[in-house]
Protein backbone atom coordinates (compact mmCIF):
# COMPACT_ATOMS: atom_id res chain seq x y z
CA UNK A 1 0.00 0.00 0.00
CA UNK A 2 2.44 2.50 -1.07
CA UNK A 3 4.79 1.76 1.75
CA UNK A 4 2.24 2.83 4.39
CA UNK A 5 1.87 0.73 6.92
CA UNK A 6 -1.64 0.72 8.09
CA UNK A 7 -2.15 -0.57 12.43
CA UNK A 8 -4.43 -1.18 14.62
CA UNK A 9 -5.91 1.67 16.49
CA UNK A 10 -5.04 1.26 20.70
CA UNK A 11 -8.04 3.32 21.39
CA UNK A 12 -10.64 1.27 18.93
CA UNK A 13 -9.28 -1.82 20.45
CA UNK A 14 -10.12 -0.38 24.19
CA UNK A 15 -13.08 0.53 23.11
CA UNK A 16 -14.26 -2.94 21.49
CA UNK A 17 -13.31 -4.69 24.89
CA UNK A 18 -14.94 -2.47 26.78
CA UNK A 19 -18.14 -3.04 24.80
CA UNK A 20 -17.67 -6.77 25.44
CA UNK A 21 -16.58 -6.45 28.79
CA UNK A 22 -20.44 -4.88 29.22
CA UNK A 23 -22.26 -7.01 27.09
CA UNK A 24 -20.75 -10.13 28.78
CA UNK A 25 -21.57 -8.38 32.69
CA UNK A 26 -25.29 -7.48 31.46
CA UNK A 27 -25.69 -10.73 30.02
CA UNK A 28 -24.65 -12.45 33.70
CA UNK A 29 -26.47 -10.02 35.32
CA UNK A 30 -29.71 -11.03 33.51
CA UNK A 31 -28.69 -14.67 33.66
CA UNK A 32 -28.24 -14.55 37.55
CA UNK A 33 -31.84 -12.88 37.54
CA UNK A 34 -33.68 -15.04 35.24
CA UNK A 35 -32.40 -18.03 37.35
CA UNK A 36 -33.34 -16.62 40.88
CA UNK A 37 -36.75 -15.40 39.71
CA UNK A 38 -37.66 -18.93 38.08
CA UNK A 39 -36.46 -20.73 40.82
CA UNK A 40 -37.75 -18.24 43.64
CA UNK A 41 -40.49 -16.50 42.00
CA UNK A 42 -41.45 -13.08 43.61
CA UNK A 43 -39.42 -12.92 45.59
CA UNK A 44 -36.63 -10.83 44.93
CA UNK A 45 -36.43 -7.64 46.76
CA UNK A 46 -35.14 -4.12 44.78
CA UNK A 47 -32.48 -3.84 46.81
CA UNK A 48 -30.93 -6.92 46.05
CA UNK A 49 -32.27 -6.93 42.34
CA UNK A 50 -30.31 -3.60 42.53
CA UNK A 51 -27.02 -5.28 44.01
CA UNK A 52 -26.82 -7.61 41.09
CA UNK A 53 -27.69 -4.69 38.34
CA UNK A 54 -24.64 -2.78 40.00
CA UNK A 55 -22.18 -5.74 40.15
CA UNK A 56 -19.17 -5.09 37.89
CA UNK A 57 -17.22 -8.43 38.64
CA UNK A 58 -17.73 -11.23 36.38
CA UNK A 59 -16.18 -13.32 38.76
CA UNK A 60 -18.65 -12.60 41.65
CA UNK A 61 -21.73 -12.85 39.39
CA UNK A 62 -20.90 -16.17 38.41
CA UNK A 63 -20.40 -17.10 41.69
CA UNK A 64 -23.46 -15.61 42.54
CA UNK A 65 -25.59 -17.98 39.97
CA UNK A 66 -23.45 -21.24 40.65
CA UNK A 67 -25.16 -20.31 44.25
CA UNK A 68 -28.72 -19.91 43.10
CA UNK A 69 -28.40 -22.62 40.92
CA UNK A 70 -27.95 -25.04 43.69
CA UNK A 71 -29.43 -23.26 46.12
CA UNK A 72 -32.26 -25.37 48.53
CA UNK A 73 -34.20 -22.39 49.52
CA UNK A 74 -34.65 -18.32 48.94
CA UNK A 75 -32.61 -17.46 52.09
CA UNK A 76 -29.42 -19.71 50.96
CA UNK A 77 -29.33 -16.83 47.52
CA UNK A 78 -29.50 -14.42 50.36
CA UNK A 79 -27.02 -15.85 52.28
CA UNK A 80 -24.47 -16.20 49.51
CA UNK A 81 -25.32 -12.01 47.89
CA UNK A 82 -24.82 -10.73 51.63
CA UNK A 83 -21.34 -11.92 51.36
Amino acid sequence: MNGVELTESQIVNEWILTRAVKITLDERRRSLLNIIDIRFPGQLQADYRSMIEQQESLAVLDDWFRSAAQAQSFEQVIAVLRR
